[in-house]
């Protein structure tokens, strides 16, 4: 049983066209659905979301932060860790190598500051 587990999740039906939004009560009730899986496996892990690099194609981004916002005020052993920033320079709007290190670093320092590790 891992002591923490860090979700990142784009919420999207997307194809390669076009970019469609999510509702937000079905963004809720899937992160719910996912930390309750989470907790039934191992019910005292702590849970850390993390944001989209700085990408926002659609409302979905938006609404699973606040989604993801509500649930981390609502329980201690999870944490909304924000948006890691990245210019995104790697391939189909991903972070490079070097980005992603960076991420790391920032996210290391989040979990170090906050008490999850």
């Amino acid at each position: 049983n891992p002591y923490f587990y860090v979700f990142n999740a784009i919420l999207s039906r997307s194809t390669v066209f076009e970019f469609k939004s999510v509702e937000p009560e079905e963004i809720e009730k899937a992160v719910t659905d996912m930390v309750n899986n989470v907790r039934s496996h191992n019910p005292d892990c702590k849970i850390v979301f993390i944001g989209g690099f700085g990408v926002s194609f659609n409302n979905s981004f938006f609404n699973l932060e606040a989604v993801e916002k509500k649930i981390a005020d609502n329980d201690e052993n999870i944490y909304y860790a924000g948006d890691f920033e990245s210019a995104n320079s790697g391939g189909g709007w991903h972070p490079n190598v070097s980005e992603q290190k960076g991420v790391g670093t920032a996210l290391a320092k989040y979990l170090k500051d906050n008490g999850v590790v």
